[in-house]
């Protein structure tokens, strides 16, 4: 196979999947850290009920405890940790 691609192109798809991959990583802890907003679709995907939550009582998404702030299980509160908890699952 790489006698039918030529250097140059195999240089430019991998410098584009790194790229890519650079771009992710930056999607993902951007909000994190605190320098990005957070996307009001992932904001509402996190959030949906899930289709699972009637049989799965073990899901992180039924444990409240998870997303609350101490005492604060404000529905603002467990919407915004929720969020925050799915995309630290998805940075690790």
């Amino acid at each position: 196979m790489f006698e039918k691609i030529s250097y140059e192109d195999a240089q430019s798809a991998s410098n584009q999947l790194f790229q890519c991959a650079s771009n992710l990583l930056n999607a993902v802890n951007g909000p994190l850290q605190g320098r990005t907003e957070v996307l009001d679709l992932d904001y509402s995907r996190a959030n949906v009920i899930s289709t699972d939550y009637d049989t799965d009582l073990e899901s992180a998404w039924s444990n409240l405890n998870l997303f609350s702030d101490g005492s604060d299980f404000s529905s603002a509160t467990i919407e915004k940790n929720r969020n925050l908890y799915y995309q630290k699952q998805l940075a690790n």
